[in-house]
């Protein structure tokens, strides 16, 4: 790919949760009992180190970009995992179809720019 000029992104593993997070709101809804359902960035960090390093790896001797949503879904100490009532994952380490689409805004720029270089 690099010598057709293009660009490679890798796009880094989203948090995993302990839950299947639709299924544990749903339960603690039911049983009104608020639980803490969000994953530690230190966890997330801890549990990615070896892909993380590989990625970082690559990204130093190779012509490619790694795509980390973190920023997006751990803005503090912890990892959100809904929106308001409505869950972001669809079991415990897959985002919904809505809120990928919504991150899908951040790689328009960077989707833009391969589209034009590609021409």
């Amino acid at each position: 790919l690099d010598s057709l000029g293009l660009r490679v992104f890798v796009v880094a593993q989203v948090p995993e949760t302990e839950f299947d997070i639709p299924t544990a709101m749903a339960r603690s809804e039911w049983l009104g009992h608020a639980v803490d359902l969000r994953p530690s960035v230190a966890d997330y960090t801890l549990r990615q180190a070896f892909v993380t390093g590989l990625f970082e790896q690559a990204a130093a001797t190779r012509k490619i970009s790694i795509l980390d949503f973190g920023h997006s879904l751990c803005p503090d100490a912890h990892c959100i995992v809904s929106r308001g009532s409505q869950p972001i994952y669809r079991d415990n380490n897959h985002l919904t179809a809505d809120f990928a689409r919504s991150l899908a805004i951040d790689l328009l720029p960077v989707v833009g720019e391969q589209a034009a270089r590609s021409r």
